[in-house]
């Protein structure tokens, strides 16, 4: 039997003719996927946004109207919304752990579920930072922009003022007032 040999692109979903249309919105079943989710940041946000399919045009709003306090009688703000049309590309994050085939038969199922653990941790870690850090721009086709995107940075303040007394003065004054209810506590 002969075979014929020949150089061949690979199907992608970025090939619109080959592998393109065999990667239509789909809903996310992945296992791991679910599992790691809730750990991120976008997970957080879960029942906050839209959610959007993939490859699909959406309207984003790029600007909003115009708010200010005004008096009686006084002229109200007048203003208008931008949009623009976006479209959310299939995109991925991964990493890998890589083990020895005697490793996973011989670990104890505590081992597998550590090594899950650190999968879910350092993926979520990952996500979120490239989510929120400014510096981070889109890359075609790979990545995608961080929210914050070329925003300033604000530095953080070295010391924050003390507002509150220490938990510890409270909770240790509370142990000795084990008598006193709720509503007369002073901590």
């Amino acid at each position: 039997m002969a075979f014929l040999t020949k150089e061949t692109d690979p199907g992608t979903t970025y090939s619109p003719a080959w592998a393109s249309p065999l990667a239509a919105a789909k809903p996310l079943t992945d296992a791991f996927v679910a599992l790691a989710r809730p750990a991120s940041l976008i997970g957080k946000l879960e029942g906050l946004v839209n959610r959007v399919p993939f490859n699909v045009s959406v309207p984003a709003q790029t600007s909003g109207s115009t708010y200010a306090w005004v008096g009686q009688g006084a002229p109200k703000p007048v203003g208008n919304l931008q949009f623009q049309s976006v479209t959310m590309p299939i995109l991925k994050a991964a990493g890998l752990l890589i083990v020895t085939r005697e490793l996973l038969d011989l670990t104890q199922p505590a081992s597998v579920l550590a090594l899950r653990r650190e999968l879910i941790r350092g993926l979520a870690h990952f996500l979120d930072m490239q989510l929120v850090d400014n510096t981070i721009a889109a890359v075609a086709n790979v990545s995608p922009a961080s929210i914050t995107n070329g925003a300033p940075s604000i530095p953080a303040r070295a010391r924050a003022r003390r507002t509150q007394r220490p938990m510890s003065s409270c909770s240790s004054r509370r142990s000795r007032r084990r008598t006193r209810t709720r509503s007369q506590s002073r901590c």
